[in-house]
């Protein structure tokens, strides 16, 4: 795997949610020194749904993690994405583990300013209003049946996949 893409770190302490430490917080003491910003931490065995992996974050030396639909199905949020050129590349296969094939999680957040070169990738060179809201889905969700980019539609209330022909309206 090349340095340009994401890697898995596994951090096998056990966590006691009794304890006045987030779970953030307690793993982050664990952080191995050659983590760089975008990696995965799993702490712990991967599980169904993906609430036991996080994300590292270098400007803040932290672990991040955000479930957007409260399903257990988390993303990559914004805050680790602003700074990875090309987060669809960067995390290309890093949502596979070992032993465990479900792909349980939501996705990726996008920035629309910073990440204008890869959304005109999917729309034929047209660029994305920066006020608007992207998300790459890497499976099956409710407005399509397969991943992509996505961008959301205010006045309908939900996300239409980005592609060459895209109407302008939804940019």
């Amino acid at each position: 795997m090349s340095e340009s893409q994401c890697r898995h770190f596994f951090i096998n302490q056990n966590y006691n949610p009794d304890t006045n430490v987030s779970k953030q917080d307690f793993y982050s003491s664990f952080i191995p020194n050659d983590v760089k910003h975008g990696d995965m931490l799993v702490c712990g065995e991967k599980d169904l749904r993906s609430m036991n992996i996080f994300y590292y974050d270098s400007s803040t030396k932290k672990l991040v993690q955000k479930d957007p639909s409260g399903s257990g199905y988390t993303c990559v949020p914004l805050e680790i994405t602003k700074s990875i050129t090309n987060p669809i590349e960067f995390y290309q296969d890093a949502f596979k583990f070992n032993g465990y094939d479900e792909i349980d999680f939501l996705g990726i957040e996008l920035d629309a300013q910073v990440h204008q070169d890869l959304v005109k990738e999917f729309t034929n060179g047209r660029q994305v209003s920066f006020d608007k809201t992207l998300f790459y889905f890497l499976t099956d969700n409710e407005w399509e049946s397969e991943a992509g980019l996505f961008v959301y539609d205010d006045d309908s209330g939900r996300y239409i996949k980005l592609t060459p022909s895209i109407d302008q309206k939804y940019l």
